[in-house]
C-alpha cells in the first residue's frame, strides 16, 4: 500500500542520514504550526542513537517558539559553512532527504545544492 511504501520510504532516508559534517543542528518549532509534525518526526529520527553516534561532537538543539513561525533547521558544517531548511511545506519524507542530501554532498567537499527548501546562508 502507499502507507507502507512511505513508511519504508522513510525508514531508508532515516538510516542514510548522518551527522558527520554538521557542528550543530538547531530546529526551531512551533507546535502550533499546521505542518510541525514534520519537523517532529525529523526530530525523533535526528535523534536516535544510531545517527547521533555518526557525530558525537554535533550539538542538537531544540527552539520551542510561539510565534507561529514556519519550521526551520538550521545547520552549521564543521568548516563553517551554514545552511537553513525551511520547512514550512515539506513532509518527513523530504526533510529527511534534504538533510540528508546536504550532509552527503558537504561531506565530500563539493558545493552542497540547495535540495528542496535548503537555503544556503551567508554570515
Amino acid at each position: 500500500t502507499t502507507v507502507r511504501a512511505l513508511w519504508q520510504a522513510i525508514g531508508q532516508a532515516s538510516k542514510s542520514l548522518h551527522l558527520e559534517p554538521f557542528k550543530r543542528v538547531t530546529v526551531k518549532i512551533d507546535p502550533f504550526h499546521g505542518n510541525a509534525t514534520s519537523v517532529r518526526d525529523f526530530l525523533f529520527h535526528v535523534s536516535t542513537s544510531r545517527v547521533r553516534l555518526t557525530n558525537p561532537e554535533c550539538t542538537l538543539k531544540t527552539e520551542v517558539l510561539c510565534d507561529r513561525s514556519e519550521p526551520t533547521i538550521e545547520i552549521l558544517f564543521v568548516d563553517g559553512g551554514r545552511a537553513v531548511v525551511r520547512c514550512g511545506h515539506l513532509s518527513c519524507l523530504e526533510v529527511l532527504q534534504t538533510v540528508a542530501q546536504l550532509a552527503s554532498s558537504h561531506g565530500q567537499g563539493r558545493p552542497a545544492d540547495t535540495p528542496g527548501g535548503a537555503v544556503p546562508a551567508r554570515i
